[in-house]
């Protein structure tokens, strides 16, 4: 698979993060795009942009976007894949991918020569930060960290950097963009790879 641009800076970079529900992946990609010139991508946009048709209130529904996705891809495995690679190849600058949650969306960003970050949070702060941020608790607070796509990456080790996701999501997004431009400078350049077409896109 051929590069379609090599360079000395963050130009080229695709950031791809994953992790537990409330360790501040959405924040984190969205201080990369306002203060660092990053373009956010996430997985979920499509079934956002789908659950719309159905009402405002299924637009955030976690539960509700997971049912939805596993149905999509029974009737075609590659459609959300397809649909980043479509916004990756419109993008001029770093992409920042904010919500890698299955197998093949991990080998995917792969394939393509995405920086792999993992984000780690302890179940416990999990369900501080969900109580403050969404005044979630007790059962509901549960339902959401028992999601049916939560756990679906624990078995993964080969990501390109690990992060504890603790204290202030912003500073941690500085810390991020900060070792991303050091990477940069050591390697030389970043690939930023073509994504696969419709027969090579691996469902």
């Amino acid at each position: 698979m051929s590069s379609i641009k090599e360079a000395s800076d963050l130009a080229n970079i695709i950031l791809a993060l994953s992790g537990p529900r409330a360790c501040g992946k959405s924040t984190i990609a969205k201080h990369l795009e306002n203060n660092h010139g990053y373009t956010r991508i996430a997985f979920s946009d499509t079934l956002r942009d789908i659950a719309s048709c159905a009402g405002d209130q299924f637009i955030n529904d976690r539960n509700y976007l997971a049912h939805l996705g596993a149905k999509l891809r029974e009737i075609w495995p590659e459609i959300l894949l397809k649909a980043v690679s479509q916004r990756i190849a419109a993008c001029d600058g770093p992409v920042v991918i904010e919500d890698i949650r299955l197998p093949t969306e991990f080998e995917f960003c792969k394939s393509i020569g995405a920086v792999t970050i993992r984000f780690e949070i302890t179940r416990e702060e999990q369900f501080e930060r969900l109580a403050s941020r969404d005044g979630k608790i007790g059962l509901d607070a549960e339902k959401l960290l028992d999601c049916m796509d939560e756990d679906l990456l624990t078995d993964i080790s080969e990501w390109d950097h690990n992060y504890v996701a603790e204290g202030d999501f912003q500073q941690l997004a500085a810390t991020l963009a900060r070792d991303m431009k050091q990477s940069c400078w050591e390697s030389g350049y970043i690939l930023r790879k073509h994504p696969k077409t419709d027969s090579e896109v691996m469902s």
